[in-house]
């Protein structure tokens, strides 16, 4: 059964009223009617009726009642048992009109069945819930997609909950696990169906050292330039989305890390890293420093080639593809694909991804980098 269908019933159980039901909803009282014909027509009994003329009014267990002298089959003020056996579908809106309605003992039977069943929808994240917030999930609090997906949060027109998966779990192994709706990381692989995604940033890897260091000269450094000297991170504490990326730029880079600071968090690492003779590191070109060291560490731009951490959307395919693109379209960047493919680093996976992104636009024609609405 379509469980819109029992959103709609409960709503309407609740305020006993269509025009009402149907404002807390967000769609049109015609709307509300169909919906509730249809569920009566699959029941082959009939939920509710409309208010029994002027003299109706609320008892204590939220049923509308009639007039004295009208009694249900249970002996309880309110529906009629006439009403409760009649057919559904003798008409198309059930008689109901977009004012208050009354519960038969079928639909006084059902209230608490439905909020069973969609209270397990919820829990489980199911997500044909119109008032359920949309889980995002950034991977990491210090993320550079967090302040745009703030933003957007406040732009949109549903609620948003921001969540930080467990470490171990990819974007996709998050959608999958039910951890989150929509989920940023790298891309998942091109064969997998299990889920839909579009690239949101391209964000550079830039070295970050520390006042003195060897690397702490004016303008970029090669690739080469980082490969000759060790470099510290958080390896065993790290993202994994991270950690295989760092795992691949050693392999194909040559870059050295030492695993330092594993568990003691984002301020303790820049800490060490900033003390004099200390390390070099890595960080994203659009996670913010805080103020209190960015006096004594240093960004460079790494080139020959560009290190980029190639964001990603990946989503549940339940998820109405409107209320992706509201998102994603606010949290993409400037430059969502790399501009320049042949100047980037990217993992092979990410490398692979890209390849088959640009099979996907060439016969369109579309261009390289920003975010099209016919990816969605």
């Amino acid at each position: 059964m379509d469980t819109a269908l029992l959103r709609a019933f409960v709503a309407v159980a609740e305020s006993l009223d269509i025009s009402r039901a149907a404002q807390e909803l967000g769609v049109s009282p015609e709307t509300v009617r169909r919906q509730l014909v249809q569920l009566q027509a699959g029941l082959c009994s009939r939920v509710v009726i409309p208010a029994s003329g002027p003299g109706a009014r609320a008892s204590g267990n939220g049923v509308v009642a009639a007039p004295a002298g009208t009694t249900d089959p249970a002996g309880t003020a309110g529906a009629a048992s006439t009403a409760d056996a009649a057919d559904p579908a003798d008409d198309d809106d059930g008689g109901l009109l977009d004012g208050p309605v009354q519960l038969t003992t079928a639909g006084r039977d059902l209230i608490p069945l439905a909020r069973q069943v969609l209270d397990g929808i919820d829990r489980i994240g199911g997500t044909d819930n119109t008032r359920r917030a949309l889980v995002i999930d950034l991977m990491d609090e210090h993320a550079a997609l967090l302040p745009r997906a703030r933003r957007a949060g406040d732009e949109v027109s549903f609620a948003t909950r921001v969540v930080f998966r467990p470490p171990r779990l990819t974007a996709l192994a998050s959608v999958l696990d039910g951890v989150a709706d929509v989920a940023f990381g790298r891309p998942a692989p091109p064969e997998s169906d299990a889920a839909q995604g579009v690239p949101v940033l391209a964000e550079q890897v830039q070295l970050l050292v520390p006042a003195g260091h060897p690397l702490d000269a004016p303008g970029p450094v090669t690739a080469a330039d980082v490969a000759e000297h060790r470099l510290r991170f958080p390896l065993t504490a790290a993202p994994v989305d991270w950690a295989s990326w760092l795992a691949a730029a050693s392999a194909e880079l040559g870059w050295q890390f030492d695993d330092a600071d594993a568990g003691l968090g984002f301020a303790h690492w820049l800490r060490s890293t900033a003390r004099p003779g200390g390390a070099a590191t890595l960080i994203g070109a659009g996670m913010p420093l805080p103020e209190s060291e960015t006096a004594t560490l240093r960004r460079r731009p790494v080139i020959d080639p560009t290190p980029v951490f190639w964001w990603w959307a990946t989503w549940n395919p339940c998820v109405p593809a409107a209320t992706v693109h509201a998102l994603v379209e606010r949290v993409t960047g400037e430059e969502a694909v790399p501009a320049d493919p042949d100047a980037v680093w990217l993992p092979p996976q990410d490398r692979a991804r890209l390849a088959d992104l640009q099979q996907q636009r060439e016969p369109a024609g579309r261009g390289s980098s920003g975010m099209n609405g016919d990816l969605l």
